[in-house]
């Protein structure tokens, strides 16, 4: 995997990536994140492609909300391919 960015808008477009890839993973849609987040599938939708920035205390949300580092989003340690149990409160769980 190539971790060399030529400049920042790769790296949002890469943190949107795996925000994208943590939520097809657990089989949650972008409206219902938008939702637990209190933003629009619309914002959801530029996060995942990197058309605008995350805000810290999202990725922070969306970290916690999927139960893993906030780290797992970020180029540097993409390589922890961690995957919970998709067992959050919107599947019946919590």
């Amino acid at each position: 995997m190539n971790l060399v960015f030529k400049d920042e808008t790769e790296v949002y477009a890469f943190i949107g990536e795996r925000i994208r890839m943590m939520r097809t993973m657990q089989g949650v849609s972008q409206q219902k994140l938008a939702e637990v987040l209190g933003v629009s599938f619309q914002q959801v939708q530029k996060y995942e492609s990197g058309a605008n920035r995350v805000p810290v205390v999202t990725l922070m949300a969306i970290a916690k909300i999927f139960e893993v580092g906030v780290v797992w989003f970020l180029p540097m340690y993409s390589q922890l391919e961690f995957v919970p149990e998709p067992d959050f409160w919107w599947h019946g769980g919590r």
